[in-house]
């Protein structure tokens, strides 16, 4: 941001496309827990794919939520490795629409 402005010298990264967003689910555990996840935050994902897993504190796995969409993107992640409680929220999982050129969208680009 700071070479797009001016502010560095040199040219900023330019990526070659943009991931565009649709609808976000709030993907939340139905056990308490500890939340180990299995994706970072910008992963993407597909419909049945495991983003981490709640374990009780004798280490059993009590929970392993799942990727709900067809397509999706990691938007976060809420408490890694601390205590969750049945309905708390894991993840925000974003239903990916497709990609755009980023070529159009720079003065020059």
């Amino acid at each position: 941001m700071c070479r797009g402005l001016g502010k560095l010298p040199g040219e900023p990264p330019r990526p070659a496309r943009f991931r565009l967003g649709g609808d976000a689910v709030h993907l939340k555990c139905t056990r308490g827990g500890l939340f180990h996840a299995l994706v970072a935050a910008g992963d993407d994902l597909v419909r049945g794919q495991p983003v981490g897993y709640v374990v009780n504190l004798y280490g059993d796995i009590v929970e392993t939520p799942v990727c709900p969409l067809d397509e999706a993107w990691v938007g976060s992640i809420r408490r890694p490795y601390m205590p969750v409680y049945n309905g708390d929220q894991v993840t925000e999982i974003v239903g990916t629409r497709g990609y755009e050129d980023a070529g159009q969208r720079f003065v020059g680009g």
